[in-house]
Formats: structure tokens, C-alpha cells, sequence
């Protein structure tokens, strides 16, 4: 009965954790939605939870009449078949911290043995229990606690991740289409000054040189709407894997401007602080490092390899004369026994005390420490150089756009005239129009490179900045425990 009772509790001890995990992970999958959301700014993203039709409308709506930066974004964040495999990673996490919770099922085993020739037989069995999972269940769930939150906190980081990737390539494109609609414009008027050096070599102003110049500056315009086409194709197909339709035959056209330059809402210490708080891989390395004291914890509970705790049975029969047989040809009895106890079976650690995997154990929690060193560098190195680059981009654009492109544009119309007026060849005209095409290509890219900086802090920061600068740092702050 006392190893019935003790059976019954090993049972207990073994269910009692089911009731506090399920194999649902909805939970997760909203918790990591809400932090996407709040994050990106964009309200609509993958989960496993949401029906197929209603994605595909979405995304079908969304890629008609225009894609807008915002459409753009939310059709990747539902779309985009590697972040929605990073995203069903927090299943796979909720399934594991289930099994963390369980114990292995016990052994039930029965032997039955051969008579001999004297007519007994035997039978035996054995019912047999684990014990050593039992003192490290609380710390393997634990664990699988920390990896499932880890999981969530990478799989927001990857919708991150994405948004950055897809404003840059939508950013590169609006600044190919500007490029291209710059370079017609540009043909157009290097044609005029063919046509204008033609018209002057005709009645006898100027030399065939002129000619050859101008229809040569031609060429070189032709050839570089032709590099621009070729830009635009390459850059709408990166965009459009990343928004996950690159499968699907669109042409469509993106309906948002490059952005004008503006001012930074947060100086330069406040961005590191907020980046070193709000970041999700930090934070994921962060659990790591919890995770990994965490695993040096469990394997020096598992210096007993094994421990295990079990009843067996045995059941014998055999064939006996009576005691006082009335005849040599009396029938024999049969004498049935029967013997049952617990039994113990311990693995001595007398040479393999799990040493090494303690060792192993302890130098990996001291790399994840180190790796959480190496990426709070890198982060406050990729603010610095996005914060550089903003900055540049912004500086720029204002030059060009107040400075060297009005003067360029003067410098085209008085080498006109001087060219109309006879007073010099054409190619100072040709050489002002090549600056203005020029001043107009980096206006273009510096506008493209502020959208990208601009997006590249937005990473560095962990998220949508004008959300980043009014969270609270209790919305993203994860502290290593011991």
C-alpha cells in the first residue's frame, strides 16, 4: 500500500505542471503582436491566429491603386514568409516549455519464465520510476520560460528588422523613379542643345565638334536612363519579396514622397539611452545570459545520472508431493508463491560526475556575457554612424536644394545664351547642363540616403522613434537574474 501512496504522489508531482502550461500559444502570439504594433506603428501584422482569406483581401486592397509606405510595410509584416517563420518559432517555444514540464513515463516490464522439467514455472514484473527529473523540473521550466519570452522578443525584432528593410527599398525606389523622371528631363534638354549646336553648325557658326559633342552628351543621357531602368527593375523586385508578392504580377505604382529633412527629436544621448533600453536583441541577449546561468544551475543538479524508484513482482510455481500420499500415484499439488518489494537503482557518479557539461556549461554563460558586451557596442556604434549619416543627409539636401542647384540652373542659362550669342563653343554648355543633371542625381540621393538614415535610427532606437521617444522604460526593460 506505501508503494501504491508513493506511485500516486510521483503522479501527482508529474500532472501538477500541465495545468499551469497549454499547448495554445495565443497568449504569446498576442503579447508579440501588441509589441509589433507598438513598435512599428502598424497595427496589422502575421499571425498564425488570423484567417487566410481575410490576409490575402488585405494585402489584395493594399497593392491596388497605389502603395503607399505604410501599405507597404503592413503587406510585409503579413506577408513575408521568412518573418512569418520567425514568427511560428514562438509555437514551437510554447510546446517546448509544455515538455519541460513533464517528467518521463515509467517503465512497466514482465518476464515470464520457461518450466522446467519439473513443471515450475515463474513470472515477474516490475514497475519503475524515474526520480532524478523531479528536483529539476521547476528549473527546466524555467528555462523554457526564458526561451519562449526570448522567442517573442526576437520575433517583434524581426518585424523590426523588416520595416527598416522595406522603408529602405521603398525609399531606393521613390529615388530611382525621381532619378529617372530627372534623367527625361534631362535628355530632353540635351536634345535641345543638339538640336541647338545642329542649327548653329548649319549656318556656319560653329564647327562639326560642337555637333559630335552635343550628340555624344546624348549618348551618355540614353545610356544612363537605360542604368536607371534597369535600377528601377532590380529595386521593385527586392521590395516586392520583401513584401512577399514578388510571386504575384504587380506593376504598382508607390504614391508616397521621399522625405523633406527635418530635426531630430531627441539629442544624441538621449537616442544611446533610449536604444540601450528599448532594444529587442538586446533584450533577447540579455535572457540569454539568464538562460545560460540558468543551465549551469541544472547541470550541476545532474551529477546523479540517474535515480530511479520501482516495485517488482515475482510469481513462482511449483509441484510438490503431499505429506502423506495415500498412493504412489497420488496427484502432486501445486504451491504458488509470491514476493513483491520496492526496488532502488542509483548510476554511481564515481567517474563521470557530469564535470565537463558543468565546465562547458560555465563557459557559456560566461560567452553570452560577452556577447551582450559585444552587442551593446555594436548598438550604440550603429546610432552613432545612423545619427552621422541623418545628419550628412540633411545637410545636404538643404545645399543642394537652396544653393547648388539654383546656381547650377543660372550657370546652364547663361551658357546658352553666351552659346546662342556665338561667344563660345558648346561645350561649356554642355559641361553646365552635366553639373545641373549631376547637382539634380545627388539631390535625389541624398534625399534617398536622409530616408534611409532616417529608418537605420529607427532600428538602432528599436522601433517606430516617435514611439520610442514617449515609451516608458518599464515597456522594454529586461534585468539579468541571478
Amino acid at each position: 500500500m506505501k508503494l501504491l501512496l508513493l506511485f500516486i504522489s510521483m503522479l501527482l508531482i508529474a500532472l501538477t505542471p500541465l495545468s499551469c502550461v497549454t499547448l495554445d500559444a495565443k497568449s504569446s502570439y498576442d503579447q508579440a503582436s501588441d509589441m509589433i504594433a507598438r513598435r512599428t506603428g502598424t497595427a496589422v501584422a502575421y499571425s498564425p491566429d488570423t484567417p487566410a482569406d481575410p490576409a490575402a483581401k488585405r494585402v489584395r486592397e493594399a497593392l491596388e491603386g497605389g502603395v503607399t509606405l505604410d501599405e507597404a510595410i503592413m503587406v510585409a509584416l503579413l506577408n513575408n514568409p521568412a518573418f512569418q517563420a520567425q514568427f511560428l518559432e514562438i509555437g514551437v517555444s510554447q510546446a517546448d516549455l509544455v515538455q519541460s514540464s513533464l517528467i518521463s513515463n515509467p517503465t512497466l516490464s514482465f518476464s515470464l519464465g520457461v518450466p522446467d522439467v519439473s513443471g515450475r514455472s515463474r513470472l515477474g514484473g516490475s514497475l519503475v520510476q524515474s526520480l532524478t527529473e523531479l528536483w529539476q523540473l521547476p528549473l527546466r521550466k524555467r528555462i523554457a520560460e526564458s526561451k519562449l519570452e526570448r522567442t517573442v522578443l526576437q520575433a517583434a525584432n524581426a518585424a523590426i528588422e523588416l520595416r527598416a528593410e522595406v522603408k529602405a527599398k521603398y525609399y531606393a525606389l521613390l529615388s530611382t523613379i525621381e532619378a529617372q523622371q530627372q534623367a527625361e528631363a534631362g535628355l530632353r534638354l540635351l536634345e535641345r542643345s543638339l538640336a541647338l549646336a545642329q542649327q548653329q553648325f548649319n549656318a556656319g557658326d560653329t564647327g562639326i565638334q560642337d555637333v559630335y559633342l552635343a550628340e555624344a552628351a546624348l549618348v551618355d543621357g540614353q545610356d544612363h536612363v537605360n542604368e536607371l531602368a534597369r535600377d528601377h527593375a532590380q529595386e521593385s523586385a527586392q521590395l516586392y519579396r520583401l513584401m512577399g508578392v514578388i510571386r504575384i504580377a504587380v506593376a504598382t505604382e508607390l504614391t508616397d514622397r521621399l522625405p523633406e529633412p527635418f530635426m531630430l527629436p531627441l539629442d544624441s544621448a538621449a537616442l544611446l539611452l533610449l536604444a540601450t533600453r528599448q532594444r529587442l536583441d538586446a533584450q533577447a541577449s540579455v535572457l540569454g545570459v539568464r538562460i545560460a546561468a540558468e543551465e549551469v544551475r541544472r547541470e550541476r543538479l545532474s551529477r546523479i545520472p540517474s535515480l530511479s524508484l520501482g516495485v517488482e513482482a515475482e510469481r513462482t510455481e511449483e509441484a510438490s508431493q503431499p505429506r502423506m500420499p495415500e498412493s504412489p500415484d497420488s496427484p502432486k499439488e501445486k504451491v504458488i508463491k509470491a514476493v513483491a518489494g520496492p526496488s532502488i537503482e542509483l548510476v554511481l557518479p564515481l567517474w563521470d560526475q557530469n564535470q565537463a557539461q558543468i565546465r562547458k556549461s560555465e563557459i557559456a554563460a560566461v560567452q553570452r556575457h560577452k556577447e551582450l558586451d559585444s552587442l551593446l557596442d555594436s548598438v550604440a556604434s550603429e546610432l552613432a554612424e545612423a545619427e552621422a549619416a541623418f545628419n550628412a543627409a540633411n545637410s545636404s539636401i538643404v545645399l543642394l536644394r537652396d544653393k547648388a542647384i539654383p546656381l547650377a540652373e543660372k550657370n546652364v542659362q547663361l551658357a546658352r545664351i553666351m552659346y546662342e550669342a556665338g561667344e563660345q563653343s558648346v561645350y561649356p554648355l554642355l559641361f553646365a547642363q552635366q553639373a545641373l543633371l549631376d547637382r539634380e542625381r545627388a539631390y535625389g540621393r541624398a534625399r534617398a540616403d536622409f530616408g534611409a538614415a532616417y529608418t537605420e535610427l529607427e532600428r538602432a532606437v528599436g522601433g517606430n522613434l516617435e514611439w520610442a521617444a514617449t515609451a516608458k522604460p518599464a515597456d522594454a526593460i529586461v534585468k539579468v537574474t541571478d
